[in-house]
């Protein structure tokens, strides 16, 4: 922020002034990271807290490589060079995510047997 010059309250340089400015650019790459994360990491949660219920060593291993994933995607947001979040295994948050859907839907599952006693 102060690199940048940007002042609170404003989350984000002004898009002229990124454009001309590499410091307010990289700035707001950094805080569209952060707001990124913010924006995943609820379902993410909730995924991994009802999907545990039934897989939680995979559950776990799945919320630890989002974490990894998470911040692989921040250290290159915030580089400065925008499509450098997917490199490495910051694109794989997706994946991760879905594959959390996928205990998700087996703890749901499980659920539903138990409660009308067809397990």
């Amino acid at each position: 922020r102060k690199a940048a010059n940007v002042e609170y309250p404003a989350l984000y340089a002004d898009d002229a002034e990124a454009r001309k400015d590499k410091a307010k650019f990289t700035f707001n790459c950094a805080q569209r990271g952060v707001a990124n994360l913010m924006e995943t990491y609820l379902q993410t949660t909730l995924f991994t807290l009802i999907g545990g219920l039934t897989l939680p060593r995979v559950a776990a291993g799945l919320c630890g490589a989002y974490c990894v994933g998470a911040i692989a995607f921040a250290v290159g947001y915030s580089s400065g060079e925008p499509l450098a979040r997917y490199k490495s295994f910051g694109g794989a948050g997706v994946l991760v995510r879905v594959a959390l859907l996928g205990s998700l839907i087996t703890a749901g599952n499980t659920l539903f047997h138990v409660l009308t006693n067809t397990a």
